[in-house]
């Protein structure tokens, strides 16, 4: 008589090993006024390849407070994602990262960082105008 109790059963899963290289790149505009539109871009691709990794969770981290968000890539590997600007004058950094696929054999990688300058661009140029305007007057 089969007793169900006393069966033993063992499983056996394959898990491929992470063995190919990812690389991760990020493009941002160099100087933004504060509150403004940031618009981030890169690719995730097969370093063996060049083949866009589409379908994957990346994370973009704000360097200088502990924020990131997690968004998905298009089927191409490219991605797309704007935010705010910081509303203070200053250079912030930034960078996207991959964990990695270990289903896919896909090693993780993380963009370089990039940096941004916010900067008020009407109190430079009227900084500018009036340096101008002063020099005009008292010549």
């Amino acid at each position: 008589m089969f007793n169900p109790s006393s069966a033993q059963r063992s499983v056996t899963i394959d898990v491929p090993e992470a063995d190919v290289d990812t690389a991760l790149t990020l493009s941002v505009p160099s100087n933004v006024g504060p509150g403004d539109s940031i618009k981030f871009t890169g690719k995730l691709t097969r370093n063996d390849t060049g083949e866009g990794i589409g379908g994957q969770t990346l994370v973009l981290e704000l360097l200088w407070v502990t924020t990131s968000y997690s968004f998905a890539n298009r089927s191409d590997g490219t991605y797309s994602i704007t935010l705010p600007a910081p509303t203070v004058v200053g250079t912030y950094q930034y960078k996207v990262s991959f964990a990695g696929s270990p289903s896919l054999g896909l090693r993780g990688s993380q963009s370089k960082t990039r940096s941004i300058g916010i900067s008020d661009t009407n109190i430079i140029a009227l900084a500018l105008s009036l340096a101008v305007l002063g020099y005009i007057i008292f010549r």
